[in-house]
C-alpha cells in the first residue's frame, strides 16, 4: 500500500506513489553518508568503505565526490582520479570541492601540511577554478571557502589568501575549516601564536576536530620540539584518535625526541614501532615511509652528485638551469664532512636563489621515487 502525496503546485496537479520501502532505504543511504563523512572528519580508514557503502545506495554527487576525498585522503591516488572521472559533467559543489581536492596535489610532505594536499602533481589553476566554481555555486560554503585560500596560499599567495578569509562574514568565520586555514596561513608567516589562536578557535567551533589537534600538535613541536610535554600530547592525541595520519606525526615527534633523550637507541625503537603501526597496507604514505628510514638507515654517504640532483628534484627554475648548464651554478665551496651521524655540505646556490627557496619547497622525488617502485 502506497503513501500518495501532492507534488508542489506550481506543476500540473497530479499525485505520485511513494512506497514505505523508499523512505527506508533513503534513510538507509543518509545514514551510510553522515558515518561516512565523519569518517573523513576523522581521517578515519574506515571512510573509503562507509562512502562505498552509500554509493552502492545512493547515486548523489555528495557519496561519489565524499568517496574521492576519503580515497585521496587515504593516498589511494589512482583509485580517487578514477572515481572523479564519473563526476564530468556534474557541476555541483560537492563535485568541485572533489576536484579541488585532486587538484591540489598529492600529499607528499612529511608534516601536518600533507595531510589534505602536497606539491606532486599539483595543478594551481585548476585548483583555484574549481573551488572558486563551488562558490559560485554556493557562496556560503565554507568548505569552499577554505579551499580557494588554500589554493591560493600553495600557489605562492599566501597574503592574497590571508586576506580573502579575514574578509568572510561573521557565519563562515564562525567555522572550523576557515579557522583551521587561517591557522596554517598564520604557521606559514611565522606566527605561530595566531595560529595556536586560530585553531583554538576552530576547536570551539568543531569540538574534537583531528585535524586542529593536528595543527596544535605540529606547532608545539615547533614551538618546544622534542620535549616530554609534547611527546604526553602527541601520546594522548594518538591514544584518542588512533587513525594513521596521527600515527604518522607520532612518530615524528617521538623522533624529535629521540634527539634529546639519554637512551637514544630505546626511543628510536619506539619511534620505528609508532612508524611500522602507522603504515597502511595500500597507498603511499611518504611522511611514514621517510620516518621508517631516517630511524632504519645508516647514513648513506653523501657526494656533490647526490646534492645536485636533490636541488634539481625540487622544481626550482634556476636551480634546473643551472643544472642543465652542467651544474656551474653549483658549487661546493667546502669538502663535504661528516656532521655527528649525517654530513655536512657547504652549498653556493645559484643566483637569485636563497635558502628560503630551498627550505619552502617539499621533497617531491620521496612520492615520486615511491609511485616508480609501486
Amino acid at each position: 500500500m502506497g503513501v500518495r502525496g501532492q507534488l508542489p503546485s506550481s506543476r500540473p496537479l497530479t499525485t505520485v506513489e511513494v512506497t514505505p520501502g523508499l523512505f527506508r532505504a533513503t534513510s538507509i543511504a543518509m545514514n551510510h553518508l553522515d558515518e561516512a563523512d565523519a569518517a573523513l572528519r576523522r581521517y578515519a580508514a574506515v571512510a573509503v568503505d562507509r562512502y562505498v557503502k552509500a554509493c552502492e545506495q545512493d547515486t548523489s554527487d555528495r557519496a561519489l565526490a565524499g568517496l574521492v576525498r576519503a580515497l585521496w585522503q587515504a593516498r589511494l591516488w589512482d583509485h580517487a582520479r578514477k572515481q572523479l572521472a564519473r563526476l564530468d559533467g556534474h557541476g555541483s559543489v560537492h563535485a568541485e570541492l572533489a576536484r579541488g581536492m585532486v587538484a591540489l596535489g598529492q600529499p607528499d610532505r612529511i608534516w601536518w601540511l600533507g595531510v589534505d594536499s602536497g606539491s606532486a602533481v599539483r595543478d594551481d589553476v585548476a585548483a583555484e577554478a574549481a573551488f572558486s566554481a563551488a562558490i559560485a555555486l554556493d557562496p556560503a560554503n565554507a568548505e569552499a571557502r577554505a579551499g580557494h585560500a588554500t589554493a591560493l596560499r600553495m600557489a605562492g599567495r599566501l597574503r592574497e589568501a590571508r586576506e580573502e578569509l579575514k574578509s568572510l562574514d561573521d557565519a563562515l568565520l564562525a567555522t572550523a575549516v576557515v579557522q583551521l586555514e587561517l591557522a596554517i596561513c598564520a604557521f606559514e608567516d611565522d606566527d605561530l601564536a595566531l595560529a595556536d589562536e586560530h585553531s583554538r578557535r576552530a576547536m570551539e567551533h568543531e569540538p574534537g576536530s583531528v585535524r586542529a589537534e593536528l595543527v596544535l600538535l605540529e606547532i608545539a613541536r615547533h614551538t618546544d620540539r622534542g620535549s616530554a610535554d609534547v611527546v604526553t600530547q602527541a601520546k594522548s592525541l594518538a591514544a584518542r584518535n588512533p587513525v594513521r595520519v596521527v600515527g604518522e606525526l607520532y612518530g615524528w615527534v617521538l623522533f624529535d625526541r629521540a634527539k634529546n633523550s639519554a637512551d637514544q637507541k630505546q626511543a628510536l625503537t619506539e619511534a620505528l614501532t609508532v612508524f611500522t603501526k602507522a603504515a597502511p597496507p595500500q597507498g603511499v604514505w611518504p611522511g611514514v615511509v621517510g620516518g621508517r628510514a631516517v630511524v632504519t638507515t645508516k647514513a648513506q654517504k653523501l657526494t656533490s652528485d647526490i646534492v645536485v640532483r636533490a636541488l634539481s628534484a625540487l622544481g626550482i627554475a634556476e636551480v634546473n638551469k643551472a643544472v642543465a648548464k652542467g651544474g656551474n651554478g653549483i658549487t661546493f665551496p667546502a669538502p663535504i664532512v661528516r656532521d655527528g651521524p649525517g654530513w655536512r655540505a657547504d652549498v653556493d646556490l645559484p643566483y637569485g636563489v636563497t635558502v628560503a627557496d630551498i627550505l619552502a619547497r617539499p621533497l617531491r622525488h620521496v612520492v615520486q621515487d615511491r609511485q616508480r617502485a609501486t
